[in-house]
């Protein structure tokens, strides 16, 4: 069953939401600000999030930035008034999926719902493997023997590049060079060890998997 999060403080609005998506066949949680949205993202990963840019203390934008820099799996839609032209411009840049303005038809909101579950069910379909281990580099998906969980944008992507270089050493460097590429905000090795570290920590009984070759890197597999 997909995960919906809900930000909206329209309190009439947030109860026809939430009825039309559970019979739909959506599970979905609500919350009216900024504050409460981070906590229940602490909590849950969700597949999608409906987010009102206009709330009681913020822009729900901030909300669709952060989640572009730590669950891209999630997918973003904004239900909100703000409707020129440039509103919709910068929501779409900060991270937005798809942007609806309000007033909107029923039929129409559910429909985008489904086409961008669609869209992420099909990028979830690509997948990496190693023994009982599979990573969805798309979403960051990550299932093992006894575990299924979403695994945050950078873990993603370095047990990515792993995976992909199995059996082969990879040094920090590279791993650094290949996760965060020309960006400004370039970690040192020991923040790239603090990665690692929760890396393994979501591994649980398979964090063995991730070999540290001393003064080198690290490497994955046999």
């Amino acid at each position: 069953m997909y995960k919906m999060l809900v930000i909206e403080d329209d309190q009439a609005l947030v109860g026809a939401l939430k009825k039309l998506l559970v019979a739909a066949g959506y599970w979905v949680k609500t919350v009216s600000n900024l504050a409460d949205t981070y906590e229940a993202l602490g909590k849950v990963g969700y597949d999608l999030v409906v987010i009102d840019r206009i709330l009681s203390d913020g822009d729900g934008l901030e909300i669709a930035r952060f989640l572009h820099d730590v669950s891209f799996g999630t997918k973003v839609l904004f239900l909100t008034q703000k409707k020129e032209v440039n509103d919709r411009l910068e929501g779409l840049e900060g991270g937005a999926d798809d942007y609806l303005v309000k007033p909107f038809v029923t039929r129409e909101f559910l429909l985008r719902v489904k086409l961008l579950l669609q869209r992420q069910k099909l990028k979830d379909q690509e997948y990496l493997q190693l023994g009982e281990l599979s990573l969805h580099p798309s979403s960051g998906r990550l299932t093992l023997a006894d575990k299924d969980c979403r695994l945050r944008k950078r873990e993603a992507e370095i047990l990515a590049c792993l995976l992909r270089l199995k059996g082969s050493v990879v040094s920090k460097a590279n791993l650094i060079e290949y996760v965060w590429q020309s960006q400004d905000n370039i970690p040192t090795y020991t923040t790239l060890e603090v990665y690692i570290r929760r890396l393994r920590m979501a591994l649980g009984k398979q964090q063995s998997l991730i070999k540290t070759i001393r003064g080198f890197g690290y490497m994955i597999g046999p």
